[in-house]
């Protein structure tokens, strides 16, 4: 069975990891816990172990993320970004840090839905649209990417997507799919996640 690392953010409650988990369960693979309250050289060998990671949501970026993205990067393996995960591959190798939106106008209600506008890449291929509504719980953002290109904005210009291109999936989006499974988008980036994963 493939393995997919799944980090445990500190922050995070169970209810919240639950949403990752059943990424995971649902498609048949074994979770690999990535803790962010272990020790480094504990981390590193449970990352050798995953054959694709999904870095999750959360409050802040930490020496966690770094290792993930340049594990993956190394090893050119599947990586998903989701909210802060996506922050902390925009911001991955570069002296940036995330900046408060200044308002709730991306913390939406669970019913609420905001246009991302796609450009040309792995994503846009993936879901074959280049508008799609995602959800949004986030009060911060992201200016720029450094290695990551963007592609994909809000109607407001905000970051909500970057990717590398020269990879099958690697993957940061601003949203929270897990939490609009109902969604064929949703649908759609997961089954493609899963597909590269046990491709590998």
């Amino acid at each position: 069975m493939k393995k997919l690392g799944i980090l445990i953010r500190p922050e995070n409650t169970e209810k919240e990891n639950n949403g990752y988990f059943k990424i995971a369960n649902k498609n048949h693979l074994e979770i690999i816990f990535l803790n962010a309250k272990d020790d480094q050289d504990t981390f590193y060998r449970n990352c050798k172990l995953c054959d694709g990671f999904l870095l999750t949501g959360g409050n802040k970026k930490d020496w966690y993320d770094d290792f993930i993205i340049e594990y993956a990067l190394k090893k050119r393996l599947p990586l998903l970004g989701i909210c802060q995960g996506m922050q902390s591959m925009a911001i991955y190798k570069s002296e940036n840090d995330t900046v408060k939106i200044g308002n709730n106008s991306h913390h939406l209600q669970k019913e609420k839905r905001h246009l991302v506008l796609l450009q040309k890449g792995r994503l846009q291929e993936i879901v074959g649209q280049d508008k799609i509504l995602v959800n949004s719980y986030h009060y911060e953002t992201v200016e720029s990417s450094t290695i990551f290109s963007i592609t994909g904005y809000s109607e407001d210009g905000l970051i909500e997507v970057v990717e590398n291109k020269d990879h099958t999936f690697q993957i940061g989006l601003q949203w929270h799919p897990e939490r609009m499974m109902e969604s064929k988008i949703s649908k759609k980036i997961i089954k493609r996640f899963v597909e590269v994963i046990k491709d590998c």
